[in-house]
């Protein structure tokens, strides 16, 4: 059985929306399919539904084959003409809706240079705020496979390998999961990135290429690049960030069958400037958050994961910036402009109090606002007038709890 809705989740099925929809489909024996402009795609697989693209007040119908598909289409369609449908409020909580970004990363090469010379740097302005510190390199090495053809008796070996390497990287972030130390939007995140590990397009295209002989290692990284490329190929830039969201994946799936642990970021210093060429969410969202001084990546952009979590929490972040990120490797210090996407490679010492002045400025303007905090403006006559803030994405939510704010004045959707 089949019914058709006019899809009213908030920016349509990114991420997290489609992980609480699979949550949600898992929960039914049916087999249950989602179809958009006559293509079906299973219902319980996040890849597929995000790569099928769907968007907020396009037409969808639910498909359903099985002993609970009366249950299971009232449910998904509930949840699809009703993001609060079908989910209880902790998991409501815990996976915000929306996380879309304020600006496209530029495409590769497209890096403009900031005024100023060659130490000067442009990319995407994706997280506001200015930072001035030592710059803390974060480059570990790239992960290569072993470059030759399994035998065929070592093939059924090395499958098993696989699945235990998956396994172990859910249990980890079930792990972090279940710690009190994520914030609700980093756990919305983590979460996500979780259900990536778990899926079949992910596992299964893996899975085929070692069956024809790849070793592991291989066949993650290759299983993993196709994805995230089908990811770049739609046209919604908020979908085509999610491409580094799977090259994470797969290289936390990659480390496990190498034995090895990833750079950890635990011994960055208060106040340094974390320097990647790319970042996984997932190493981001258990840094110490609280020491960095800002990101700058040469990867992503304002609609990518490693975006999100920086303005959650307040940190400066220039993104996109390219292959001109080599350029920071060796950098001392470095100074930032979140919010026009300048990057300046060791400041001289004007700059650098230039921008040092900034950092205090805003830290006092903000100390200064928090005694009016849990103050309820009035008017001479007595009549509340109301301070709200504006949002682009949920995750923004506790931080404007934090100023004070009393509502939401203006939730940016379109960005």
């Amino acid at each position: 059985m089949e019914r058709s809705t006019i899809v009213r989740v908030h920016e349509g099925l990114h991420a997290r929306p489609a992980t609480r929809f699979v949550k949600l489909a898992k929960g039914f024996e049916s087999d249950v399919e989602l179809v958009k402009d006559g293509k079906a795609v299973s219902a319980k697989s996040s890849v597929k539904l995000m790569l099928l693209a769907v968007k907020e007040n396009q037409e969808v119908t639910v498909r359903a084959n099985g002993a609970d598909a009366i249950e299971a289409l009232e449910a998904l369609i509930g949840y699809l003409e009703n993001p609060r449908a079908g989910l209880d409020d902790e998991a409501e909580a815990q996976s915000p809706a929306n996380d879309a970004g304020q600006e496209a990363a530029p495409a590769p090469g497209s890096v403009l240079a900031a005024p100023g010379g060659a130490n000067r740097l442009r990319g995407v302005a994706a997280s506001e705020g200015f930072a001035v510190g030592p710059a803390f390199a974060h480059f570990p090495p790239d992960i290569a496979g072993q470059g030759r053809m399994l035998r065929a008796e070592e093939i059924e070996g090395e499958i098993d390998r696989f699945r235990t390497a998956v396994g172990a990287v859910q249990a980890r972030m079930d792990h972090a999961l279940a710690q009190d130390s994520l914030s609700a939007g980093d756990r919305g995140i983590v979460a996500a990135l979780r259900d990536i590990a778990a899926d079949d397009s992910l596992t299964g295209e893996a899975e085929g290429l070692i069956k024809g002989g790849n070793d592991a290692v291989s066949a993650v990284i290759t299983a993993a690049s196709t994805i995230a490329a089908e990811f770049s190929a739609v046209d919604d830039h908020y979908l085509n960030a999610r491409a580094d969201d799977v090259h994470a994946v797969g290289r936390q799936i990659c480390l496990v069958l190498l034995g090895q642990d990833d750079v950890s970021l635990e011994n960055i210093p208060e106040g340094a400037i974390l320097i990647a060429d790319d970042i996984g969410a997932w190493d981001l969202a258990r840094a110490p958050l609280k020491r960095i001084g800002g990101v700058v990546c040469g990867h992503g952009g304002a609609t990518s994961h490693i975006a999100i979590i920086a303005r959650s929490h307040g940190i400066p972040a220039v993104l996109g910036l390219g292959d001109q990120v080599n350029a920071l490797r060796t950098a001392r210090d470095v100074a930032l402009d979140g919010n026009a996407g300048h990057v300046i490679i060791d400041p001289d010492e004007a700059t650098r109090a230039d921008f040092a002045g900034r950092v205090e400025a805003a830290a006092k303007e903000r100390a200064g606002l928090t005694i009016f905090k849990t103050v309820t403006p009035k008017l001479a006559d007595g009549r509340i007038i109301e301070v709200a803030a504006n949002i682009g994405s949920l995750e923004e939510i506790e931080a404007a709890q934090e100023a004070g704010a009393m509502g939401i004045g203006l939730f940016r959707t379109c960005l």
